[in-house]
Protein backbone atom coordinates (compact mmCIF):
# COMPACT_ATOMS: atom_id res chain seq x y z
CA UNK A 1 0.00 0.00 0.00
CA UNK A 2 2.99 2.77 0.89
CA UNK A 3 4.38 1.60 -2.11
CA UNK A 4 2.15 2.14 -4.00
CA UNK A 5 1.51 5.65 -2.80
CA UNK A 6 5.33 6.18 -3.31
CA UNK A 7 4.84 5.10 -6.91
CA UNK A 8 1.71 7.19 -7.63
CA UNK A 9 4.03 10.74 -6.13
CA UNK A 10 6.75 10.05 -8.12
CA UNK A 11 4.79 10.32 -11.41
CA UNK A 12 2.95 13.03 -10.05
CA UNK A 13 6.34 14.42 -9.54
CA UNK A 14 7.61 14.13 -12.52
CA UNK A 15 4.24 15.00 -14.30
CA UNK A 16 4.50 18.61 -12.57
CA UNK A 17 8.35 18.76 -13.55
CA UNK A 18 7.36 18.10 -17.49
CA UNK A 19 4.47 20.76 -17.48
CA UNK A 20 6.77 23.40 -16.01
CA UNK A 21 9.68 22.63 -17.11
CA UNK A 22 8.50 24.25 -20.74
CA UNK A 23 7.14 26.93 -19.40
CA UNK A 24 9.74 28.29 -17.55
CA UNK A 25 12.23 28.00 -20.29
CA UNK A 26 9.81 30.03 -22.58
CA UNK A 27 9.28 32.92 -20.19
CA UNK A 28 13.59 32.65 -19.92
CA UNK A 29 14.13 32.84 -23.61
CA UNK A 30 11.54 35.92 -23.82
CA UNK A 31 13.03 37.85 -21.34
CA UNK A 32 16.62 37.31 -22.59
CA UNK A 33 14.90 38.42 -26.54
CA UNK A 34 13.13 41.66 -25.13
CA UNK A 35 16.38 42.63 -23.34
CA UNK A 36 18.17 45.27 -25.21
CA UNK A 37 21.55 47.09 -25.23
CA UNK A 38 21.12 51.33 -25.14
CA UNK A 39 23.35 52.87 -27.63
CA UNK A 40 25.68 55.46 -26.21
CA UNK A 41 25.20 58.75 -27.71
CA UNK A 42 28.47 60.10 -29.19
CA UNK A 43 28.77 64.37 -29.07
CA UNK A 44 29.80 64.62 -32.78
CA UNK A 45 28.50 68.16 -32.38
CA UNK A 46 30.37 68.71 -29.83
CA UNK A 47 33.85 66.98 -31.12
CA UNK A 48 33.39 68.77 -34.70
CA UNK A 49 33.13 72.20 -33.14
CA UNK A 50 35.95 71.72 -30.70
CA UNK A 51 37.97 70.77 -33.88
CA UNK A 52 36.95 73.63 -35.83
CA UNK A 53 37.84 76.45 -33.17
CA UNK A 54 41.28 74.52 -32.85
CA UNK A 55 41.77 75.06 -36.86
CA UNK A 56 40.59 78.35 -36.52
CA UNK A 57 43.01 79.54 -33.70
CA UNK A 58 45.65 77.89 -35.55
CA UNK A 59 44.99 79.95 -39.11
CA UNK A 60 44.59 82.87 -37.21
CA UNK A 61 47.94 82.81 -35.62
CA UNK A 62 49.40 81.73 -39.05
CA UNK A 63 48.14 85.24 -40.64
CA UNK A 64 48.70 87.16 -37.62
CA UNK A 65 52.63 86.35 -37.36
CA UNK A 66 52.63 86.68 -42.14
CA UNK A 67 51.31 90.24 -41.36
CA UNK A 68 53.50 91.10 -38.63
CA UNK A 69 56.42 89.87 -41.00
CA UNK A 70 55.46 92.09 -43.69
CA UNK A 71 54.74 94.69 -41.31
CA UNK A 72 58.39 94.54 -39.81
CA UNK A 73 60.02 94.80 -43.81
CA UNK A 74 58.11 98.42 -44.30
CA UNK A 75 59.75 101.76 -43.51
CA UNK A 76 57.65 103.85 -40.58
CA UNK A 77 55.74 106.55 -42.14
CA UNK A 78 56.48 109.71 -40.47
CA UNK A 79 53.35 111.75 -39.43
CA UNK A 80 52.28 115.04 -40.81
CA UNK A 81 52.00 117.21 -37.85
CA UNK A 82 48.70 119.42 -39.06
CA UNK A 83 49.27 122.29 -36.35
CA UNK A 84 53.08 122.94 -38.03
CA UNK A 85 52.14 121.57 -41.80
CA UNK A 86 54.00 124.35 -43.44
CA UNK A 87 56.56 124.67 -41.26
CA UNK A 88 60.23 124.45 -42.82
CA UNK A 89 63.18 125.92 -45.07
CA UNK A 90 62.43 126.75 -48.66
CA UNK A 91 64.75 127.64 -51.32
CA UNK A 92 64.94 128.98 -55.25
CA UNK A 93 67.87 130.16 -56.99
CA UNK A 94 67.72 131.64 -60.79
CA UNK A 95 71.67 131.11 -61.24
CA UNK A 96 74.99 129.73 -59.48
CA UNK A 97 74.56 133.44 -57.46
CA UNK A 98 70.20 135.00 -57.84
CA UNK A 99 68.50 132.89 -55.23
CA UNK A 100 65.98 133.27 -52.19
CA UNK A 101 65.90 131.39 -49.15
CA UNK A 102 62.46 131.38 -47.25
CA UNK A 103 62.08 130.35 -43.62
CA UNK A 104 58.50 128.91 -42.39
CA UNK A 105 57.45 128.53 -39.10
CA UNK A 106 53.41 127.84 -39.31
CA UNK A 107 51.37 127.50 -35.95
CA UNK A 108 47.64 126.42 -36.60
CA UNK A 109 46.61 127.66 -32.97
CA UNK A 110 44.41 131.21 -33.77
CA UNK A 111 41.01 129.26 -35.60
CA UNK A 112 39.66 130.26 -37.78
CA UNK A 113 43.24 131.90 -38.80
CA UNK A 114 46.48 130.14 -38.29
CA UNK A 115 50.00 131.87 -37.57
CA UNK A 116 52.90 132.49 -39.67
CA UNK A 117 56.26 133.40 -38.81
CA UNK A 118 58.72 134.00 -41.78
CA UNK A 119 62.28 135.34 -42.91
CA UNK A 120 63.05 136.07 -46.22
CA UNK A 121 66.62 136.48 -47.94
CA UNK A 122 67.22 137.64 -51.56
CA UNK A 123 70.66 138.22 -53.54
CA UNK A 124 70.56 139.30 -56.63
CA UNK A 125 73.89 137.80 -57.68
CA UNK A 126 76.18 140.05 -59.51
CA UNK A 127 77.42 142.35 -60.53
CA UNK A 128 75.13 144.51 -57.95
CA UNK A 129 74.75 141.83 -55.40
CA UNK A 130 71.71 144.10 -54.40
CA UNK A 131 69.84 142.16 -51.48
CA UNK A 132 66.39 142.39 -49.91
CA UNK A 133 65.12 141.03 -46.54
CA UNK A 134 61.97 140.98 -44.94
CA UNK A 135 60.56 139.27 -41.63
CA UNK A 136 57.67 138.79 -39.73
CA UNK A 137 54.51 137.43 -38.35
CA UNK A 138 50.96 137.27 -40.12
CA UNK A 139 48.15 135.85 -39.96
CA UNK A 140 47.19 132.68 -42.49
CA UNK A 141 43.49 131.87 -44.17
CA UNK A 142 43.76 128.25 -45.42
CA UNK A 143 47.08 128.48 -47.39
CA UNK A 144 47.36 131.48 -48.25
CA UNK A 145 49.10 133.83 -45.90
CA UNK A 146 49.79 137.94 -46.86
CA UNK A 147 52.46 140.16 -46.20
CA UNK A 148 52.48 144.17 -46.35
CA UNK A 149 55.07 146.43 -46.26
CA UNK A 150 54.53 149.34 -43.66
CA UNK A 151 54.02 151.75 -46.21
CA UNK A 152 51.86 149.53 -48.08
CA UNK A 153 53.00 149.93 -51.46
CA UNK A 154 54.44 146.40 -51.44
CA UNK A 155 52.85 143.00 -50.59
CA UNK A 156 53.95 139.73 -50.59
CA UNK A 157 51.48 136.66 -51.21
CA UNK A 158 52.51 133.18 -49.75
CA UNK A 159 50.34 130.24 -51.58
CA UNK A 160 51.42 126.87 -50.22
CA UNK A 161 51.35 123.47 -51.71
CA UNK A 162 52.36 120.35 -51.51
CA UNK A 163 56.22 120.15 -50.83
CA UNK A 164 56.85 124.43 -51.99
CA UNK A 165 54.92 127.35 -51.91
CA UNK A 166 54.73 130.08 -54.82
CA UNK A 167 55.04 133.57 -53.82
CA UNK A 168 54.35 137.03 -55.79
CA UNK A 169 55.70 140.21 -55.17
CA UNK A 170 53.14 143.07 -55.64
CA UNK A 171 55.14 145.93 -55.94
CA UNK A 172 58.66 147.84 -56.83
CA UNK A 173 62.00 146.38 -55.62
CA UNK A 174 62.42 149.81 -53.06
CA UNK A 175 58.60 149.48 -51.91
CA UNK A 176 59.30 146.39 -50.43
CA UNK A 177 62.42 147.47 -48.72
CA UNK A 178 64.16 145.49 -51.45
CA UNK A 179 67.60 146.81 -52.95
CA UNK A 180 67.41 147.58 -56.90
CA UNK A 181 66.19 144.43 -58.96
CA UNK A 182 65.74 142.51 -56.03
CA UNK A 183 62.33 140.52 -56.29
CA UNK A 184 60.90 137.63 -54.52
CA UNK A 185 58.29 136.10 -56.81
CA UNK A 186 58.85 132.32 -57.61
CA UNK A 187 57.65 129.01 -57.14
CA UNK A 188 60.25 127.72 -53.92
CA UNK A 189 61.11 123.87 -52.60
CA UNK A 190 60.90 122.72 -49.37
CA UNK A 191 64.23 121.70 -48.41
CA UNK A 192 63.67 120.66 -44.78
CA UNK A 193 60.65 120.51 -42.90
CA UNK A 194 62.09 120.58 -39.68
CA UNK A 195 61.34 123.71 -37.25
CA UNK A 196 64.27 126.59 -38.51
CA UNK A 197 65.48 129.24 -36.27
CA UNK A 198 64.46 132.72 -37.57
CA UNK A 199 66.81 135.61 -37.36
CA UNK A 200 69.68 133.30 -39.18
CA UNK A 201 68.86 134.98 -42.70
CA UNK A 202 69.28 138.41 -41.29
CA UNK A 203 72.47 140.48 -43.12
CA UNK A 204 72.92 142.56 -40.67
CA UNK A 205 72.92 139.98 -37.63
CA UNK A 206 73.20 136.70 -38.99
CA UNK A 207 73.32 133.62 -36.74
CA UNK A 208 77.03 131.86 -35.86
Amino acid sequence: MVSEIAEKFVHLALLFLFILLPACKNNSLNSTSTTTIEPVEVPVTRIVTREIEKITTVEVTRIVEAIDDSASTLKPIEPIDPNHRYTGTYAISWTDEADCMLLVIHERNLAPFDELSFEIYCNRGGPSYNMGYAADTILMSENVAVWASNSGDCSIIFEFQENGVQINQIGKDFDCGFGGGVYATGVYELLDASLPVLGCLNPIAPCD
